[in-house]
């Protein structure tokens, strides 16, 4: 994922991560590692202009409980030409 975000090509870099999410949803990553891999697909979907993407999986985040509505979060709702 990362990989593909360096090279520039972050559709590939979101297709890594939603193939990787459906691997680790029961087994593999401590909730910290989830957490910061969502944020960080957050910040590909924002770079990459789909902002309404990005509300969408932090929405799903906030649901599921992997992220917290503090902290980076609500930076992230508070910029705004983010989420």
């Amino acid at each position: 994922m990362v990989a593909h975000h360096l090279n520039g090509d972050i559709p590939a870099a979101l297709e890594v991560f939603d193939g990787l999410k459906s691997c680790t949803k029961e087994d593999g990553g401590t909730g910290p590692e989830k957490a910061q891999t969502l944020l960080y697909v957050i910040k590909l979907c924002i770079e990459l202009g789909s902002n309404e993407d990005a509300l969408s999986r932090l929405e799903k985040g906030l649901d599921s409980k992997i992220i917290s509505a503090r902290g980076e979060v609500s930076q992230l709702r508070g910029e705004p030409d983010q989420v």
